[in-house]
């Protein structure tokens, strides 16, 4: 299960967690989504998907595949539309039954609401802004997700890279600026992505909390 996360909002998470879960599915695998980050609900909106079923519904024991859509615009993932706070918990506990892999758009940040969905993860990648500011709050989200077990893999980077190859201790890639519609179908995002998934360790299926990634 991996977390994309971030220190602000705004950098492009979602359209990373989406274009990271097309790469997957280029891939031969069933990647499903979920959106985890309940202030900014936007998930279902970039992938053309319902507002409903949510993650309350997955939480409170509904089949998968009756919550997981499956966007006609983006063949070969599914998406959860985010719920409220209190459901992420079970709902990324039932998700740990898929048999693909699993991606959460998290909260922005490093406060409690971003720390709760990190907690349930096995690795993360970082989406971040060149500002200082930014890069500043994602090195300080990058180290709730190490203490929470869920290792930073890579940092993708909107701008210039030179700032964040000295403050992360994992790879850094440049996201590139694209016009595209939706952003993550864009040929030049999904190679970042594709890059992004090879370097990701073992996406099998899960064996329960106790299977990590090692970054």
């Amino acid at each position: 299960m991996l977390a994309i996360t971030g220190g602000k909002g705004g950098a492009g998470k979602t359209t990373v967690t989406l274009a990271l879960a097309c790469s997957l599915a280029d891939a031969g695998r069933d990647p499903v989504a979920l959106d985890a980050d309940v202030d900014m609900p936007d998930l279902h909106v970039l992938a053309d998907a319902a507002r409903q079923p949510t993650a309350d519904d997955l939480a409170a024991g509904r089949l998968l595949d009756a919550v997981v859509q499956r966007p006609r615009r983006l063949p070969g993932i599914g998406v959860v539309a985010a719920g409220r706070p209190d459901s992420v918990p079970a709902a990324l506990s039932r998700l740990r039954g898929w048999h693909g892999p699993v991606l959460v758009d998290c909260p922005a940040g490093a406060s409690e609401d971003a720390a709760g969905p990190l907690r349930e993860c096995d690795g993360s990648v970082l989406v971040t802004t060149d500002s200082p500011a930014a890069i500043e709050d994602s090195v300080k989200t990058a180290a709730v997700a190490r203490r929470l077990d869920a290792v930073p893999l890579a940092v993708l980077v909107r701008g210039e890279t030179g700032a964040a190859e000295r403050a992360f201790d994992c790879p850094v890639t440049e996201v590139p600026s694209v016009d595209a519609s939706p952003v993550c179908t864009d040929p030049r995002i999904r190679a970042v992505c594709a890059s992004i998934r090879r370097r990701i360790p073992d996406y099998g299926p899960p064996a329960g909390r106790g299977s990590r990634y090692h970054g």
